[in-house]
């Protein structure tokens, strides 16, 4: 957060540069200039926490001062008290929703309360017509978050729908006389000036940048966009399951989950299916409450039914799938939506209070209850964002099936529980192996290497099967991919570092220095299919090991450097590091034992770079604090040898 002004500005939510094939293409400046300002006051997590808590509290305000009360006023005629009550406890409602915890308890998450904020005040500032400070709140609105868009866009077409189905007199009559049709279409030119402007700059930011048309880029696996992989007419089945899944995630959100990716969401193959039924059921009621608004809007002018639908589906429209993104569903996705619910609620319980009195009394028991509920479970909820590993091993017990979850919880578990995450990591790769036969040519490639990529993960507990699976695997891509000449560099790429990556893993109980020679030979190959301006440690630390392993020490440093002058630190993991850090304690000398000159030598040249990378591996959150004394030993022979004192042979 520290780097450069205007740096910001010319990359891409995660760092990558907005000209590179690579970049994610999330543009989202005032966010990332937010981390900033917390970073000049402390970089501890607390301060970015606050922060959003902050921020949440603002949000929660303007949802009652700018959407709640105004609808209310517009469209209910009840007392000020029984208003007052209704704002109360509609607002409640959408500050207590327990979907909105992973989008404060996520640091990330604060692009999407940011840009709800300024889209609550372009609203705001739209009906108030200062149409220029509504535009720039909008903008803002986007550069917080691209799905944005959508909502100045949902604001004109409600104008344009009010100007034509609203009698002339109720306009009249809404408006306190005083509003002119032409001031409609001024809004409506703003808000559309909003969304389209910055459609067109956003066109224009990314025209330098090709994008990637990789199958399988980098870390993106199967699980975390099956739905880019599929038949098209399931992909369109599963997309309105994943609308409906929005929907009753919004108005009765079930079982949380930081992922909704395979085994969560599983693909929809049939028609008559009871996921279809829940669709057509979710897709009445939507469309039910289009209609009512509709009928309100003709009938008193009262756009604020059909505002809260607006604010309710719209921003979904980007997450829908028209287009492929990177996830399946997100709870932070409902953010926003949720805003447009409680105003659905705020205008049933204001007219319920207004003529059915005994109703709503019943009414605030009920919404009391929910709320007091939803409270509950979002301090339930808190704490298992704790941590990666209370989050990952949560949310598996509530989604057993999730391929993702069940992965990510192996690796968690690692270190403190193998035999448990043995245990997930083949329940995930036994659920991928269920869909193996919906996916196209393409997608079954994408499937076979997300399996064979499972497999070498799996490897820590196996001995050795998982590895020979995961090499046929990658020759069974390779032998379609010949038959039908369709293999982009990318994912070529993956498929031979995970074939090397399988041949050297197999290689090393026994150093079989034949395996270690075809794990140089592929990866040589990936090598030079690498095309990227990143280091991507799982090509160039496996290969520089590997190379350590097969005893090419200095090539295997190149490959160490290759990487670490190209990743970011924070990204290597403990082993890479400890790899390293292995290998330049061989190269530095201090295990020549019988050569006094060439031990000399050789910490002459590799001794700074030696003390340089144990240092860097010691100061990883990572190390293990028992190996402290070990390799303070071998930084001190080093400088024992550097000074030109002999290390004695017995503790060498």
């Amino acid at each position: 957060f520290m780097s450069p002004f205007s740096r910001f500005w010319y990359n891409d939510f995660w760092g990558t540069p907005l000209d590179s094939p690579y970049t994610h293409k999330s543009y989202r400046p005032l966010v990332i200039q937010s981390f900033r300002l917390d970073a000049t006051v402390s970089s501890e997590p607390w301060i970015f926490h606050l922060s959003n808590g902050l921020l949440y509290a603002v949000c929660a305000w303007l949802v009652v001062d700018v959407l709640l009360q105004p609808a209310l006023r517009a469209g209910v005629a009840a007392a000020d008290s029984v208003k007052r009550n209704v704002l109360i406890l509609s607002g409640v409602w959408f500050a207590a929703h327990p979907v909105h915890v992973e989008s404060i308890a996520g640091i990330v998450g604060r692009a999407e309360i940011m840009s709800a904020i300024f889209c609550m005040l372009g609203a705001k500032f739209g009906d108030q017509r200062r149409l220029l400070s509504s535009t720039a709140c909008f903008a803002a609105a986007c550069l917080c978050k691209e799905t944005a868009v959508v909502i100045p866009a949902m604001l004109g077409a409600v104008e344009i729908l009010a100007t034509f189905i609203t009698p002339r007199k109720q306009v009249a009559k809404s408006s306190g006389g005083k509003m002119k049709e032409n001031e409609q279409w001024e809004r409506v030119i703003a808000y559309l000036a909003a969304s389209f402007g910055y459609l067109l700059f956003r066109s224009w930011l990314f025209s330098s940048s090709r994008g990637s048309t990789s199958t399988l880029k980098g870390s993106v696996m199967l699980e975390d966009s099956f739905m880019q992989h599929m038949h098209p007419l399931d992909k369109f089945r599963t997309a309105l399951f994943v609308m409906a899944k929005y929907t009753q995630l919004m108005v009765w959100p079930g079982a949380l989950s930081c992922d909704y990716g395979l085994g969560v969401i599983d693909p929809v193959t049939s028609w008559m299916s009871v996921e279809m039924a829940f669709v057509m059921l979710a897709a009445s009621s939507v469309l039910a409450w289009v209609f009512y608004g509709l009928l309100q809007l003709h009938k008193t002018g009262d756009s604020s039914p059909l505002l809260a639908v607006g604010w309710a589906f719209a921003p979904l429209v980007p997450a829908s799938h028209i287009v492929d993104i990177g996830t399946v569903m997100a709870e932070r996705l409902a953010f926003t939506p949720t805003i447009g619910v409680a105003m659905l609620i705020c205008h049933l319980c204001g007219l319920a209070a207004a003529s059915k009195p005994k109703i709503w009394r019943k009414l605030q028991i009920a919404l009391f209850a929910i709320c007091l509920w939803f409270g509950i479970r979002t301090l339930n909820r808190i704490p298992d964002w704790e941590e990666s590993q209370t989050l990952f091993l949560a949310d598996v017990k509530s989604h057993p099936r999730g391929v993702k979850l069940l992965d990510s919880a192996a690796k968690q578990l690692v270190l403190d529980d193998p035999a448990l995450g043995f245990e997930y990591a083949k329940r995930a790769q036994e659920i991928t192996d269920e869909y193996k036969g919906i996916f196209e040519y393409e997608r079954y490639i994408t499937g076979l290497l997300q399996m064979a990529n499972l497999k070498v993960r799996t490897e820590k507990w196996a001995e050795g099967a998982n590895l020979t699976e995961a090499i046929e695997y990658t020759d069974e891509i390779l032998r379609h991919a010949e038959e039908v000449d369709k293999l982009d560099e990318d994912t070529a790429r993956a498929v031979y570092t995970i074939k090397a990556t399988a041949f050297f893993r197999l290689g090393r109980p026994s150093q079989d220095q034949n395996l270690f020679a075809t794990a140089i030979e592929n990866f040589k190959i990936a090598e030079g299919l690498d095309k990227s301006s990143r280091g991507d440690r799982v090509l160039y630390c496996e290969y520089a090991t590997c190379l350590a392993q097969g005893g090419q020490k200095e090539e295997a440093y190149e490959k160490f450097h290759k990487c670490y002058s190209r990743e970011p630190e924070e990204d290597l993991l403990v082993a890479d590091l400890g790899n390293y850090a292995i290998l330049m304690k061989e190269l530095s000398g201090v295990d020549i034992k019988d050569d006094r000159e060439a031990a000399a030598n050789a910490t002459m040249k590799w001794g700074d770079s030696t003390i340089s990378a144990i240092e860097k591996y010691m100061a990883h959150e990572g190390f293990r604090q028992s190996h402290t004394k070990a390799w303070m030993k071998v930084i001190g022979d080093v400088k024992l040898l550097q000074s030109g004192i002999n290390v004695p042979r017995e503790e060498n």
